[in-house]
């Protein structure tokens, strides 16, 4: 199987030097590389854009099935609900995650962290591939992820106005159903929303049997609105989830999962533009959210004797995360745009904890009542500019410095490995010059180089306790990460064929890794240097007659530049390729038939008690049939051969030796628009 799996992404290699699968349109509008609305094409990182269409195609029941055929992104996953996104081998922290460009503060290092969005909110998503320090703070070495939801229109006639769509989707995989509705509807300046998703589905079917405390039940509701003036918009979102989900674990836990799991999300903000010929728009932004986590585990078997009963865990954790980012974009001559704001954010986290005996008064002496992390708070403050120089009609150079500082406390516990107060601040300077060369309008050359910086969080300085495997063991004395990233690339278009080439190059001082012990200990630590390099690469071909093809490869490698061995969790060679066939069925509707392969080589350069994992090829085929704007089906058979083989990313695969993948998986969609 390894010899397959790298003589296909060798060929992809040799056939295309790009990336670029069809989910990827090099000629839409993002915001996220600069803060402005700007073509893909001619920004100076790269950038990958998925629609909603996209998702609907892809029957995207998770967030972890956006993600994991998107060249240079994958995801660690540890059962339904838990995603880590990952940006060329950089993941957790390292990769900030935004909804509609306000930091989402759940992802955490340090365990199966739920994530609070659904697919069925998501209108696009943009990534940007790369560091993003200037705009974004810290936690953007590796990259930023930014969801923009569904939400209102922008109307301002004087009628009433409604419309939205409904849909509903299986997957056999886990027996599972999946049912969303999105309404919008306003009159006059005013647009409102609301919609709600609801999941139940079963442990996951994988080809050696069920996969215990896999599954998913629960719902997510959101809504607002916007009031839009002369020149000027005022907006609010909200969103509620409520879930219990399924943790994997060993067979000594007859249940692990998270229960009644609750997160909010509220968004304020106000947007002017054009308010005079220097001053193109201005915006401010307000964010709060609460996340309200109870992992429960009832462990039935390996308790200690004075155990009568079943020895049931119960981990609480509460984080409260406020956010306030003002921003301004001037405009002062064609040559110049100039983006600059503040950035500010505050997190406030409480814990508890029991271990308790079902059957007796027993409760554990050690950590019965102790906080897996003491009340905490971290707060921080930055400030940045960026300037996009357009150098005559070829050249644009796009420097940016920012500056930050964050300070984290503690209060300690007399029961917790902290029995007192404890500080740490960290400060820095960032910066980045990226370049773009118009060689012609079908060609762009670009390169970019930056200094990124990461300040440790709250669970990484502070966390101890049991987690899954063992026990996690935060450092209070921990250095904020720093680094040099270096990237370059190619971007070619024309009617019929769309190309990329990328290849980058990061150096990180400090680097935080929670290393396995191989003894149940996992503790956070510094590495002093490491390096991450690798490349992407990849087509979108349209053959004629209704034919396209595909086809995309990621590569990277992460070295402990100190020891000179391998990092951790660095994911193997991966290479996506397929062919598609679109035609009309009349005047107003549609097919479209895809076949795609996706196919890992083997990893075996791995970290400190880390699991190698063989490489494996994976077969999918989808179908869709649009009948004109109203009705959209689509229907998918995944992993049609039913491949038995293991994600080197999984928590699940890599702590406990099972294995999460599901085997063939038949998903159906049925949607509505009106």
């Amino acid at each position: 199987m390894q010899k397959v799996s790298l003589s296909i992404a060798a060929v992809l290699c040799c056939v295309s030097f790009v990336f670029a699968e069809e989910t990827v349109t090099l000629s839409d509008v993002v915001v996220t590389p600069t803060g402005s609305e700007k073509e893909s094409f001619d920004t100076s990182l790269p950038v990958n854009l998925l629609k909603s269409r996209d998702l609907d195609e892809k029957i995207a029941v998770s967030l972890a099935e956006i993600f994991l055929k998107e060249p240079g992104v994958d995801v660690v996953t540890a059962g339904p609900g838990s995603v880590h996104p990952m940006i060329r081998g950089l993941q957790g922290e390292r990769v900030l995650v935004l909804v509609n460009g306000i930091r989402l503060s759940e992802q955490r290092p340090g365990g199966n962290h739920v994530f609070s969005l659904d697919p069925a909110q998501i209108e696009r998503v943009e990534v940007v591939r790369g560091p993003a320090s200037v705009l974004y703070g810290s936690d953007a070495i590796g990259g930023v992820i930014n969801f923009i939801t569904k939400g209102a229109d922008n109307e301002t006639a004087p009628e009433a106005r409604a419309g939205g769509e409904a849909d509903v989707q299986y997957e056999s995989a886990t027996d599972g159903w999946k049912e969303s509705a999105h309404l919008r509807f306003g009159q006059g300046r005013f647009n409102g929303y609301a919609g709600g998703t609801y999941r139940d589905t079963g442990n996951i079917e994988t080809p050696e049997g069920e996969l215990a405390n896999s599954f998913y039940k629960g719902y997510t509701v959101w809504g607002g609105g916007n009031y839009i003036g002369d020149g000027w918009k005022t907006y609010a979102d909200y969103s509620f989830m409520n879930a219990d989900i399924g943790v994997p674990a060993p067979a000594a836990f007859a249940e692990d999962y998270f229960k009644g799991e609750q997160h909010q999300r509220l968004a304020l903000g106000f947007e002017a533009n054009e308010l005079s010929e220097a001053v193109d728009r201005f915006s401010l932004d307000f964010g709060w959210q609460r996340h309200n986590r109870h992992r429960y585990r009832s462990k039935t078997a390996g308790n200690p004797p004075v155990v009568l009963g079943n020895m049931d865990i119960d981990i609480l954790v509460d984080i409260d995360t406020y956010t306030l980012k003002p921003q301004i974009v001037l405009v002062p001559n064609d040559t110049h745009r100039v983006t600059l704001g503040i950035d500010t954010f505050y997190e406030d986290a409480t814990s508890d904890r029991t271990i308790r005996d079902t059957a007796s008064s027993w409760v554990n002496p050690g950590f019965d009542g102790v906080p897996v992390i003491p009340d905490s708070t971290r707060m921080g403050v930055g400030a940045f500019v960026q300037d996009e120089i357009a150098l005559g009609d070829r050249w644009v150079v796009t420097p940016g410095l920012r500056a930050d500082w964050i300070e984290a406390q503690t209060d300690g516990h007399p029961r917790h490995q902290l029995t007192g107060e404890e500080t740490s601040e960290s400060s820095a300077v960032s910066g980045n010059l990226g370049l773009l060369y118009k060689v012609s309008n079908e060609v762009n050359l670009y390169g970019n180089v930056g200094r990124a910086f990461r300040a440790p969080t709250l669970l990484e300085l502070y966390f101890y306790g049991p987690h899954d495997v063992g026990n996690d063991i935060g450092d209070p004395d921990l250095d904020p990460e720093t680094s040099w990233n270096f990237d370059v690339g190619m971007k070619t278009r024309t009617d019929r064929l769309q190309t990329m080439v990328s290849a980058f190059y990061n150096m990180v001082d400090d680097y935080i890794v929670k290393e396995n012990q191989g003894t149940g200990d996992y503790l956070y630590m510094n590495y002093a240097e490491v390096s991450l390099y690798g490349a992407e690469a990849g087509l979108d071909y349209t053959l004629g007659g209704g034919f396209s093809t595909f086809a995309s490869v990621s590569y990277v490698r992460g070295k402990n530049d100190d020891t000179g061995d391998d990092l951790p969790g660095i994911p193997p060679l991966k290479g996506r390729y397929g062919l598609r066939y679109d035609t009309s069925l009349g005047a107003k509707n549609a097919l479209w038939v895809e076949l795609a392969g996706l196919t890992a080589a083997k990893q075996d350069k791995t970290g400190a008690n880390e699991r190698e994992t063989d490489g494996y090829t994976r077969g999918d085929v989808r179908m869709g049939v649009d009948l004109g704007e109203t009705w959209s089906f689509v229907a998918a058979v995944e992993n049609f051969t039913d491949e038995l083989y293991q994600d080197h990313l999984s928590s699940t695969w890599q702590e406990f030796g099972l294995n999460d993948q599901p085997g063939r998986n038949v998903k159906l969609m049925a949607k509505a628009r009106f």
